[in-house]
């Protein structure tokens, strides 16, 4: 009777565990305002659909603990079936980007086609790290992405990568 009620106790200690473990890291940064601003422009001006992406909780996790390549954290958002037209995308996501920004952000690279595929890369420096958001937009598609990391760590990782002391190299 012991072993059972040990049992019991250890499963539900082990499932409490698991919870937290995929409940921290969402509700950890839920107050970011740029990378917000910018998803939820997607989501009610384009009607765009964000995709769940399984176990990057799991992933968001592993990289708070392992900091792989020096990276620290990172959020990204998926979306599917934009509604807009070409001209008007390009001028108004340009806006909402520098608008959602704050004067921190530099713009490192803008790419706008003809058809209607966009590309934004902003940086800043957050102490030692640097930050980058990066929102991708093609045809009915775009991902938002924002992370933080180490450039000495990243710089390091190109020279000997290693994750986990595992050598990447051949």
């Amino acid at each position: 009777m012991k072993s059972r009620t040990l049992f019991i106790h250890s499963l539900a200690a082990f499932i409490l565990a698991s919870a937290a473990l995929f409940v921290a890291p969402q509700t950890a940064r839920a107050d970011d305002p740029e990378f917000d601003a910018i998803t939820k422009h997607l989501q009610l001006h384009y009607k765009a659909k964000r995709v769940h992406i399984p176990f990057l909780g799991l992933a968001d996790f592993f990289v708070h603990i392992v900091h792989p390549a020096g990276v620290k954290n990172f959020k990204v958002a998926v979306f599917e079936n934009l509604n807009f037209t070409a001209g008007e995308s390009n001028s108004g996501l340009a806006l909402v980007m520098r608008n959602a920004l704050s004067a921190d952000w530099q713009p490192m690279v803008r790419v706008s086609s003809r058809e209607g595929e966009q590309i934004y890369v902003y940086a800043k420096i957050d102490g030692a790290n640097i930050k980058m958001m990066v929102v991708t937009v093609d045809h009915d598609k775009a991902v938002v992405a924002r992370f933080k990391f180490s450039p000495e760590k990243l710089n390091e990782f190109l020279r000997n990568p290693k994750i986990l002391g595992i050598s990447l190299n051949k």
